[in-house]
């Protein structure tokens, strides 16, 4: 089995006992000492707003509210994780999926923010791979759903199931 995390803690390894060379943490890795984490968010509306609000507060001289806008937009800007970057960077891990026929997805909220990591898994793995999504709440089934068809998983490949289902 192959994980890959969005997680930079040592979980999988620590309480699931998996051997830490099938594992890929894509955000880095909080144990490796050599790698930076990547911390932060995927917004780029974020930095776009606060760089419209400096432009206006310039335009009205109100400086307290261009410095304040000046440094939101930096924060946002040195904090954006850039994921066609971190996929380029993992190419090698991407192009190790080839052979996978089954994608288990757990503890994961499968929010817009990471949807590029799951088209780029998609694409990797064989072409009627099953998917297993395993959700918390249950108004999380929906959504899960609707993500894996707006992913283009065929409803025969994929099943969506509370996590407890697991544990049967």
């Amino acid at each position: 089995m192959i994980f890959l995390t969005f997680n930079y803690t040592d979980t999988l390894e620590s309480v699931y006992c998996i051997d830490p060379d099938n594992i890929k943490h894509i955000y880095g890795y909080v144990k490796n000492k050599n790698e930076e984490l990547v911390i932060g968010h995927c917004n780029q509306k974020a930095i776009s707003y606060a760089l419209e609000k400096k432009k206006e507060a310039e335009v009205n001289f109100v400086d307290f509210a261009v410095s304040t806008f000046d440094r939101v937009s930096k924060y946002f800007n040195t904090t954006l994780k850039r994921t066609s970057n971190i996929i380029y960077e993992n190419t090698e891990f991407f192009n190790s999926l080839s052979n996978v026929d089954e994608v288990i997805i757990i503890g994961h909220s499968l929010n817009k923010v990471d949807m590029p990591y799951f088209e780029k898994v998609l694409k990797s793995v064989r072409e009627n791979a099953i998917w297993k999504a395993y959700y918390f709440e249950d108004t999380d089934e929906k959504p899960f759903e609707k993500v894996l068809d707006d992913l283009g998983i065929k409803n025969e490949n994929r099943f969506v199931r509370k996590t407890q289902e697991l544990y049967l």
